[in-house]
């Protein structure tokens, strides 16, 4: 779980974080003022933080690397906000810091009242991690094949829940949802999801909660979105229960570009066979650009507004 000082940075309050930074290399990303590099900037920055409420208790995960801290927070008032920040910490220091929300309540809130805003940040720091990810283990092999061959045979329902649980660890179920090869298989990302007991947060389209209303907006949204893919930065994370990984979603053209879509970052939580939790933290801000947009239609993309409409209420400007 790190080592003593990684504790106390774990558990600091979040405007004196800017003392734990790495005086040279210690870089911030914030989801609304983008990169930022020292221990000045970054402390304006993390002043901001107040005010945050965890959703969950923070976590701290350990690897080779070091530790990296990471919690889920919201935020009241006119504004309201769900987060995640993460914080990577190697040595006696912080190198990187993130913090991953949709920007959108805090940019209509400041054209309300005529507010200036900073602009939607492109990119940002890049993550260098090429340790190999292990392959999957021959139990989830088999069960990849089991579901997988079930439906091929039409021998199961897309309608019908999966009501036994996986039988799989923690690390198998893990070691599935970061799997390249489940990326685009909504079905048994689905099938992992407890039949009542679950809840999927996205920043677009809220909150849904058990297996077969999870199934029905997953597999019809995300079936839409074309080639639109994630690239992990760096590897995924599992301590206790808990999956973290950062990510870069990007269009991929026909002219062999990939066209940077939003960054952001997701946990799974999982127990008893089941994943029992599941949420995405990212901007749309950046989505809302017109060369993005293109993008995406040129990937495959045939989301439309009448699809987001189906789920959610927009709010207004």
């Amino acid at each position: 779980m790190g080592t003593p000082r990684h504790a106390a940075i774990h558990a600091a309050d979040p405007a004196a974080l800017a003392d734990f930074f790495h005086p040279e290399r210690g870089v911030y990303f914030d989801a609304l003022q983008g990169v930022c590099e020292g221990p000045a900037r970054a402390r304006a920055l993390l002043a901001h933080a107040e005010g945050r409420i965890p959703v969950f208790p923070p976590h701290l995960f350990s690897d080779s690397f070091g530790s990296l801290s990471m919690t889920e927070w919201e935020t009241s008032g006119d504004a309201p906000l769900k987060g995640i920040s993460i914080r990577r910490m190697s040595g006696p220091w912080i190198d990187y810091a993130a913090d991953y929300y949709d920007t959108g309540p805090l940019r209509r809130a400041a054209a309300r009242s005529g507010r200036p805003m900073p602009a939607v940040p492109k990119g940002g720091p890049e993550i260098r991690d090429d340790r190999p990810v292990a392959p999957l283990s021959e139990a989830a092999r088999a069960w990849l094949a089991a579901r997988r061959a079930l439906r091929a045979a039409g021998g199961w329902d897309v309608a019908t829940t999966v009501a036994q649980p996986s039988g799989l660890s923690v690390r198998d179920m893990h070691a599935i949802m970061n799997d390249r090869s489940t990326e685009r298989d909504f079905d048994i990302i689905c099938d992992l999801m407890h039949p009542t007991e679950s809840l999927y947060v996205d920043p677009i389209f809220g909150h849904f909660r058990g297996q077969a209303v999870i199934r029905q907006w997953l597999t019809d949204i995300m079936g839409k979105v074309g080639k639109a893919t994630y690239l992990p930065l760096g590897i995924a994370l599992l301590h206790d229960g808990v999956s973290f990984q950062e990510w870069q979603q990007v269009a991929p053209l026909p002219d062999g570009r990939e066209i940077p879509m939003t960054r952001g970052a997701s946990v799974r939580r999982f127990e008893s066979g089941w994943m029992t939790y599941a949420a995405d933290y990212f901007d749309t801000a950046p989505m809302l650009d017109p060369e993005v947009q293109a993008a995406s239609k040129a990937a495959g993309s045939t989301v439309t507004i009448e699809d987001v409409l189906r789920y959610v209420k927009l709010p207004s400007a």
